[in-house]
């Protein structure tokens, strides 16, 4: 029992490496790095916001989103102005290209889902929803189970932060 245990976990394994090599592949040239592209769809969907807001927004600290606005910057995708009514917070808005970018990154993370479920049916899809859920459960603790998708990207770039300093 446990052998096809250990299989099934190495498959989602393998799937989720797998889909996260197809999807970083096809950002390449887009000058968006994969963790940055939540941050772009934010700015472009709320024209001149700040970068607290993108933080709380997105349950990520404000030096990551710091980190992530000025190479978004440096690659054109997005503008930076002084907001007018406190000179200490700058109002970040797309460029043309940033919106472009955005929608061409969007679709094709929405192409690559629809391969990854081609064939399933709404029902098989479904119950897959629904033991992911179990999964996710299962090993959750009190530390990860009330967090939301990016807090947990979030812990995990610092993990992988302590790891590099080890």
């Amino acid at each position: 029992m446990e052998d096809i245990r250990l299989k099934a976990g190495y498959k989602l394994s393998r799937l989720e490496l797998v889909r996260r090599i197809l999807f970083r592949s096809m950002l390449r040239g887009e000058h968006l790095h994969h963790r940055q592209m939540p941050i772009l769809v934010y700015i472009v969907q709320h024209e001149g916001c700040t970068q607290a807001e993108i933080a709380e927004a997105l349950s990520v600290t404000p030096s990551s989103i710091a980190t992530s606005t000025k190479r978004l910057q440096n690659a054109g995708l997005i503008t930076k102005r002084v907001d007018e009514t406190n000179l200490r917070c700058n109002c970040i808005s797309a460029t043309e290209k940033g919106k472009q970018v955005e929608e061409r990154a969007r679709t094709k993370h929405r192409d690559l889902v629809c391969k990854l479920f081609e064939g399933f049916n709404e029902e098989e899809i479904e119950s897959l929803t629904l033991m992911l859920d179990r999964m996710i459960a299962n090993i959750s603790d009190e530390s990860t189970e009330t967090l939301r998708f990016h807090q947990l990207v979030e812990m995990n770039d610092r993990l992988d932060v302590e790891d590099n300093e080890e």
